[in-house]
């Protein structure tokens, strides 16, 4: 707008220009004075036509400009990259250019918004996200306006308890996330990644979903600080009616104070998990702030809160059965004595502990596993065997099993991993699009064709150092100068794990 301003200035003097010799009329000035050549010299620039002084400015400055959007990414440029060049307005990679990386980057993220509406109105209730407009488009309320709530909250104009009571119960049916962060207060952060777990990804959208409680016990026991627990839930063995070797049972508690009509002044305890033999032998524990230092007592409102807590046996545990003990601690110190929650039984079921984070692979996940290739297949396991309501999930680096009714389904993470990087810079090639390219093809084949890692999706990109094609369930890479292909971590990419970052949840 403002060199548009300035090329109306510098035009508008040269359409003005008197026809008498050496003179220039300003048409702004409404007797039209006429200002000699003689008089400019004397009083303005001097042996300059100011129009012509203005064309040139304008000129330069339209020479160079910021580019609006990212090469490698589908948001503006400098977002990700950290800084942002400044570029030739014209020539091969100029304003036109940029405008053409606009339409391939709207018409990405029209696609991935197209993507999320299945899933968010699915739900039929209100979800949590950061993004209000990705409930708004699915005709779904969104729980709260991220950034306007944010500047209520800080200044406690507005309380979130209502919320995070909600989130703590797995009330909220549905998080979309652009970013773990955006404007979001630590404390809905803290519940989010405790009480909820992600199973994919949308493009560039993170998907929560609450992790399943299991079974419900109740229980009658008041502590001597005004709690008390009414029971809790428990999460089912991944297979069989007994937990592995290696297998991360959930408890679920549920809280409420003696008398809900009073006030909380007590320090918030830690709530203690210990897993003790038939003889009472303490041989292992877990502790974490109950609800998560994120929802303190005072907060409650008389109402009962859940705090979900997980406990990981040992993987060279001995079959038998084992004491579930709780007690809470506050700095260190043991306010009651520990309570008998139950027993569970422990024997081997089939399954193994993989890769180099040690997550326990059960028995149906691991043969689908081994049929996919192994660790030349699927590769090791990035995140726990997770129970959704629906279905068990665990990914892997390249892979994502679902196992639900004794049936596997694989996740299309080559497909929902492409709808965030579809804009990446195209590489030419003689293969039409939705074909595996030449180079590809042989490992692809060898990989299993069609049958396991699905159709081809789009054409060859250049992904940072290396040239890539995705197909249904798979990214396939090679380097941009050499051979040597290979399957890219999709797995890890459908979980927003860059760099081998460790799963959120437990």
């Amino acid at each position: 707008e403002a060199y548009a301003g300035l090329f109306w200035l510098a035009a508008t003097c040269l359409v003005a220009r008197d026809t008498h010799k050496n003179s220039i009329t300003l048409p702004w000035v409404h007797n039209r004075t006429k200002i000699r050549d003689q008089e400019a010299t004397a009083h303005y620039l001097p042996n300059y036509d100011l129009s012509f002084v203005l064309l040139a400015l304008v000129t330069l400055a339209l020479t160079r400009y910021y580019p609006l959007w990212s090469e490698e990414y589908l948001l503006p440029a400098g977002i990700i990259e950290g800084r942002n060049p400044i570029r030739v307005s014209f020539g091969s990679n100029g304003i036109w250019q940029d405008l053409q990386r606009e339409q391939i980057v709207l018409a990405a993220r029209g696609r991935m918004n197209q993507a999320l509406l299945e899933p968010v109105q699915s739900t039929g209730a209100p979800i949590f996200t950061d993004i209000p407009g990705i409930a708004a488009q699915a005709g779904v309320l969104s729980r709260i306006q991220s950034f306007e709530h944010r500047m209520l909250i800080d200044p406690g104009l507005w309380n979130e308890r209502t919320l995070l009571r909600d989130l703590a119960a797995g009330n909220v049916p549905l998080v979309v996330l652009d970013y773990l962060g955006n404007w979001m207060t630590p404390q809905q952060i803290a519940i989010i990644t405790k009480r909820y777990a992600q199973d994919a990804s949308i493009g560039l959208y993170s998907i929560y979903r609450p992790v399943n409680t299991g079974q419900h016990t109740t229980l009658d026991f008041s502590f001597s600080n005004q709690l008390h627990m009414n029971g809790f839930f428990q999460t089912p063995a991944l297979t069989g009616a007994s937990y592995a070797p290696g297998e991360v049972p959930v408890f679920t508690t549920e809280w409420q104070l003696t008398d809900p009509a009073a006030t909380w002044s007590g320090t918030l305890p830690d709530v203690v998990l210990q897993l003790a033999n038939a003889d009472g032998q303490l041989l292992l524990e877990g502790t974490r702030p109950l609800l998560y230092a994120a929802l303190p007592p005072s907060d409650w409102d008389g109402a009962v809160v859940q705090h979900m807590q997980p406990l990981a046996l040992p993987a060279e545990l001995p079959a038998g059965m084992y004491q579930i003990l709780l007690s809470l601690r506050i700095n260190g110190i043991q306010i009651n004595p520990p309570i008998l929650i139950t027993t569970i039984r422990v024997e081997e079921g089939g399954g193994r502990i993989l890769g180099e984070q040690g997550q326990y692979v059960p028995a149906t996940l691991l043969a689908e596993w081994q049929r996919l290739g192994g660790y030349a297949g699927p590769g090791d396991p990035v995140s726990p065997a997770v129970p959704f309501a629906r279905f068990i999930q665990q990914c892997y680096a390249t892979a994502c099993l679902r196992m639900s009714g004794g049936m596997i389904t694989r996740l299309p993470v080559g497909e929902l991993t492409w709808l965030g990087e579809a804009g990446l810079p195209r590489i030419p090639s003689a293969t039409p699009d939705g074909q595996i390219s030449v180079a590809f093809q042989a490992f692809y084949e060898q990989q299993g064709g069609e049958a396991l890692l699905g159709p081809a999706i789009g054409g060859e990109m250049k992904r940072f150092d290396k040239i890539v094609q995705y197909t249904r369930y798979a990214r396939l890479e090679r380097p941009l100068i050499g051979d040597g292909a290979t399957l890219g971590r999709v797995g890890e990419d459908v979980l927003r794990l860059p760099g081998g970052t460790a799963y959120r949840w437990p």
